[in-house]
């Protein structure tokens, strides 16, 4: 958690900077990227995958919420980001904070990838599916694969390529 911090406040400074010296204000769209890029440099995560796990599941729509009840760019479930940070208060508005959803999503999928011992096909699925559903299908010796990882990876990118909508 701290590098993401450090991570986070350069930034702002960055931002402070520029705008002392006339640049235009940047929006949260622009910041968004580099907070990506930081957060998986801090969490171990190629951040190709990051960004086509945003397209796939959001298409980068910041305020996208889906039937399941998914939130945000990274549409992480409040019941997961409860359960997974330990945090009864942990609410859909936090979620909702763009930068909050991009920690936990990308934190999350980093747990999931050292869960599985490095392996990103089964950490993305287990992301998608649900780490249970993923678990009880390769015990029973059933392939997990839902097309997921495939779809992820065909949208991956570079973070500067990622177009985010508010």
């Amino acid at each position: 958690m701290g590098k993401l911090v450090v991570i986070a406040v350069a930034v702002i400074l960055s931002i402070g900077r520029l705008e002392s010296e006339g640049v235009a204000p940047m929006k949260e769209s622009d910041w968004i990227p580099q907070f990506i890029k930081g957060c998986c440099q801090v969490y171990g995560i190629d951040e190709r995958v990051a960004v086509g796990v945003i397209r796939t599941e959001s298409s980068g729509r910041v305020n996208v919420e889906s039937k399941t009840g998914a939130i945000g760019l990274m549409q992480v479930l409040p019941s997961t980001a409860r359960w997974f940070c330990s945090d009864s208060t942990l609410t859909v508005r936090d979620l909702a904070d763009p930068f909050e959803n991009i920690r936990i999503g990308i934190r999350y999928l980093a747990s999931l990838k050292s869960e599985h011992k490095g392996n990103m096909r089964l950490a993305l699925l287990s992301y998608n599916r649900g780490p249970g559903t993923v678990q009880r299908a390769l015990k029973h010796h059933r392939n997990p694969d839902n097309g997921y990882y495939s779809r992820v990876m065909k949208l991956s990118g570079e973070v500067q390529t990622l177009e985010i909508k508010a």
